[in-house]
């Protein structure tokens, strides 16, 4: 929370692999200032479940097999 001193943003980050490559990465600042921890963790958590989620849709679309590992 606040991880920037100057603009008070926090900054997102999370990496999906699939057999020991990476398949999808992210690391950025948030757009907008959180007021709490909760609120941006919540927000990075957000973020990464729709790309997990639009992951596992177009590995199931292109057949890929794939195992969820949280």
């Amino acid at each position: 929370w606040a991880g920037d001193v100057d603009s008070k943003r926090s900054t997102n980050a999370y990496a999906f692999t699939l057999n020991g490559g990476a398949i999808s990465w992210m690391s950025k600042r948030q757009a907008v200032v959180a007021l709490s921890t909760t609120k941006a963790e919540y927000m990075a958590t957000t973020h990464a479940c729709k790309e997990a989620i639009w992951l596992k849709r177009l590995c199931s679309y292109i057949g890929v097999k794939h195992g969820i590992v949280i």
